[in-house]
């Protein structure tokens, strides 16, 4: 639960940026489909994965000075009023499109593809004025180190992008517990109940986890 409450707070808490910081906006990450899939959990478990491991990349982001990240209700407002897609499958015609009705010169997508007892994580930050791909990479573990996976995953994203993650960055980020593979799934249904307005059974999954 504690865990929980970290990144919830992380994210309220995040610094002011300078104007000359990029802007980036967090897109929501795609999942493999269960039917044809040999993965050990179920399709409703993939898309709480999903979920958890955006908003933890949301907080880790969040304490960077490097970036602006464009709001989270900004974003699920516009993508949904525009009725853009809400996932990491955006073309470049589309990204460009939601990239300038958020703001964003960039836009960070992804995926996660579950097969068997493993999850490999797929991401990318993309420039929506040209269009080009600034930064990727894919990285798999265990479904347990799904929490490990996504730290590794997003700091040699950003090292590709010709950032750096200053020392705080990385202290802030190794002080962190490491949540468990179920206590992920309730934080990813905790997100899909409060995006729905039911902050009762949000409460629940929280208090769960």
């Amino acid at each position: 639960m504690k865990v929980l409450c970290f990144f919830i707070i992380l994210i309220s808490l995040a610094p002011l940026f300078s104007q000359q910081s990029p802007a980036l906006a967090v897109m929501y990450l795609e999942t493999n489909a269960s039917q044809g899939s040999t993965s050990v959990i179920s399709q409703d478990d993939k898309d709480a994965l999903a979920l958890a491991v955006r908003e933890m990349i949301l907080a880790d982001l969040s304490s960077m000075d490097f970036l602006i990240l464009v709001e989270r209700e900004e974003l699920e407002r516009i993508l949904e009023e525009q009725r853009l897609g809400l996932s990491g499958l955006l073309d470049q015609e589309t990204a460009s499109e939601a990239g300038e009705l958020l703001g964003a010169r960039y836009l960070l997508t992804g995926s996660l593809i579950f097969t068997g007892q493993a999850v490999s994580l797929n991401l990318k930050i993309s420039d929506t004025q040209s269009g080009r791909v600034e930064s990727s990479i894919s990285k798999t573990a265990h479904l347990e180190q799904s929490f490990i996976l996504q730290e590794e995953v997003l700091e040699e994203l950003i090292l590709r992008w010709g950032l750096e993650l200053s020392q705080e960055d990385r202290r802030r980020l190794s002080l962190r517990d490491n949540p468990s593979l179920q206590g992920l799934i309730h934080l990813g249904n905790a997100l899909d109940a409060q995006n729905k307005g039911d902050y009762q059974k949000a409460l629940t999954y929280l208090q769960a986890a």
